[in-house]
């Protein structure tokens, strides 16, 4: 019996050192991960710093909606001076189809 006992551990024991090698594998992948994501990171806040002075994350994100409202007011513009311009078109239609009508 004492001997079984001893293969049982010993299989414990192959068994831990396979899990082990796996943890440690897994951790070196991990590793890589954590410092591609770091590089990532650290080029995003590069090129925040470069294009818009700051890379602090409230700072980027008022920037954000400063832009974004920009573009609203931009846009409402825009359709603003379409709708002119689809009214004024639509006047000169009118006055065109009316004269023809009154010529005849």
């Amino acid at each position: 019996m004492a001997t079984e006992s001893n293969q049982t551990k010993k299989l414990d024991i192959e068994a831990l050192k396979v899990q082990h090698r796996v943890l440690e594998k897994l951790k070196t992948t991990e590793e890589a991960n954590l410092a591609n994501a770091n590089k990532a990171l650290e080029d995003l806040k590069t090129e925040a710093r470069k294009e818009y002075a700051t890379d602090d994350l409230a700072k980027l994100r008022a920037k954000l909606k400063e832009m974004e409202e920009e573009n609203e007011r931009l846009r409402a513009e825009y359709q603003k001076h379409l709708e002119t311009i689809q009214a004024n078109l639509d006047k000169v239609t009118k006055e065109f189809e009316d004269s023809g009508r009154s010529e005849e």
